[in-house]
């Protein structure tokens, strides 16, 4: 008894213990240390979480934790490697036995506390033996049973294990192997001339459509997802296992909701979630399995048929639509931009966009954040086809909000230097401007009215560029500006200068003196040259 709580509230675990906790024997284990691992665990777990809660520190913990996953190993791989006790075990599942249900739901529960490669072993093991033969007989075609048949005002509430129906339990079997190693699922689900496969697959179909507890449809949901990826699968085989949901009708049969009436305001919650767990299963087929969702969208209408959930009163309804849209034009597969840019598809999202951000609303709000996700995807992708629809069609509702929202207002952008691309294409203009034929760049002049495009300019240009011919008494002509414009006398002309008022000193005499131009470190300086008058002395020479 625990001391720390009052006389009243203790327990007596003892006595608990020895009378009113009962072992059923579901199955007859021969082994005695199995049977005695088993008597321990329970007793391990009863220590840990109803006696000593509170008093256990970390280590304590720890040690118990390591004893209860030990022997539960032992149990599990018992039960793997005796295959009558496993044959036994499917035999009274068969017989619709609700303990024996039980017991193997709880036996691929616990299997995830143990390692991979032990939990793969039993669960082929299991298949082997006709599991899903087994829980066959639990799906009959009346879903309706249990739950189903109740009516929706009925509040359920929690219940306790057994309470559920055995289709619950199933269900949840089907669960743990589909999610840990669906190819066994997915093999007998589409086994040739299998009709069990085949009917049990139409009815977890119709139990997610019409079943009252959500949490099945989930599950139920999370089963078709697993058995739908093809990641697991080689090109032929993974051919020949979606055959049978594209070719043999059951993705018809999954994706009905959608072609049902559109929800109200007072539409049961159960028909409002499976409209939204089919849309996450078209979303996740878009994206896995390429041209044969593809055909199966653009021939059924699908994205017409999810559209219409953008005007129901749910935004969950709405938000799932719109995460079709993403997936859809994700793939940026021009077959998928036509055909959402064909059917208008992105209109009923934008009302709804701006539905959701008009007064009262607060305009920032999960669907508009959504959408406007969206939108910023076409634009960074520059996906043109639907750049030109949506700005063409909606260009009033961009530009009203193109102040609040930057994305429409890149959105918008973006329009606008397609059409100037589309204007100027790239290999004929750079930048705007037209190029040559050599692919250089061209300068642009005006020209006169009436002046055709002859090669007069383009030769007198491509003149200036030539060395100019000497005049004809064989000296070059200067046209350069003195100074830093380059119109310096060379070293040349300095000399021939030289040499001629040697020659002829009489006709240099009282000349104003002169600039000549010097090369000096690098440049050409000007400095005044002085011509000094002769002496008599050098006259009388």
């Amino acid at each position: 008894n625990d001391d720390t709580l009052p006389p009243e509230k203790r327990i007596p675990h003892r006595e608990v213990m020895k009378e009113k906790v009962k072992f059923n024997d579901v199955l007859s284990f021969e082994d005695v240390e199995t049977l005695k691992r088993i008597h321990l665990n329970y007793r391990l777990l009863y220590l840990k979480d109803i006696v000593l809660p509170r008093a256990l520190d970390d280590g304590a913990f720890a040690s118990l934790q390591q004893l209860i996953h030990k022997n539960l190993a032992a149990i599990l791989e018992h039960l793997q490697k005796t295959d009558a006790l496993l044959a036994r075990l499917m035999e009274q599942v068969r017989q619709q036995d609700m303990q024996s249900l039980l017991f193997l739901e709880d036996a691929c529960r616990l299997s995830r506390q143990i390692a991979p490669e032990q939990r793969q072993a039993l669960y082929t093991k299991m298949a082997n033996a006709g599991l899903f033969d087994a829980l066959a007989v639990y799906f009959s075609g009346d879903w309706q049973q249990g739950d189903a048949a109740k009516s929706a005002d009925n509040e359920v509430g929690v219940r306790k294990p057994w309470e559920h129906p055995a289709q619950h339990h199933a269900v949840e079997v089907l669960l743990l192997h589909a999610t840990f190693h669906p190819a066994h699922l997915r093999n007998w689900l589409t086994k040739e001339k299998n009709e069990d496969g085949r009917r049990v697959l139409k009815d977890l179909t119709q139990m997610m459509v019409h079943e009252l507890d959500q949490g099945v449809q989930g599950q139920i949901a999370e089963i078709l997802r697993s058995v739908l990826d093809p990641a697991t699968l080689e090109g032929k085989e993974q051919d020949k296992r979606l055959d049978v949901f594209y070719e043999q009708g059951a993705m018809d049969d999954i994706l009905s909701p959608l072609r049902e009436k559109l929800p109200k305001a007072g539409t049961p919650p159960q028909v409002c979630f499976a409209q939204q767990l089919v849309c996450e299963i078209v979303a996740f087929a878009v994206v896995k399995h390429g041209y044969r969702a593809k055909v199966y969208v653009i021939r059924h209408g699908l994205g017409q048929q999810v559209c219409r959930l953008l005007s129901a009163p749910q935004k969950y309804l709405q938000l799932a639509a719109v995460r079709v849209l993403r997936a859809i034009i994700g793939t940026k597969d021009e077959a998928y931009v036509r055909y959402v840019s064909k059917n208008n598809l992105l209109t009923l999202l934008l009302q709804s966009f701006e539905r959701c951000i008009m007064p009262p609303a607060l305009g920032t709000n999960l669907m508009a954040s959504a959408t406007l996700e969206l939108l910023e995807f076409i634009r960074s992708q520059n996906l043109k086809v639907l750049v030109e629809n949506i700005c063409k069609n909606h260009g009033p509702l961009l530009k009203r909000y193109a102040d609040r929202m930057k994305p429409l207002e890149q959105l918008l952008l973006k329009y606008q230097q397609n059409l100037e691309v589309e204007k100027y294409p790239p290999e004929q203009y750079a930048s705007g401007g037209p190029v040559d034929s050599a692919g250089g760049r061209a300068q642009r002049r005006m020209r006169s009215p009436g002046r055709d495009d002859s090669g007069e300019d383009d030769s007198y240009f491509e003149s200036l560029d030539d060395d100019e011919d000497p005049p004809p008494n064989g000296k070059e002509k200067s046209d350069g500006l003195p100074g830093l414009l380059g119109g310096y006398a060379d070293a040349d002309e300095e000399n021939t200068a030289e040499a001629a008022a040697e020659a002829d000193p009489a006709r240099h005499e009282g000349e104003k003196p002169s600039e000549t131009g010097e090369k000096s470190l690098g440049h050409v300086s000007k400095r005044p040259r002085t011509v000094e008058p002769e002496t008599e002395a050098e006259k009388s020479q």
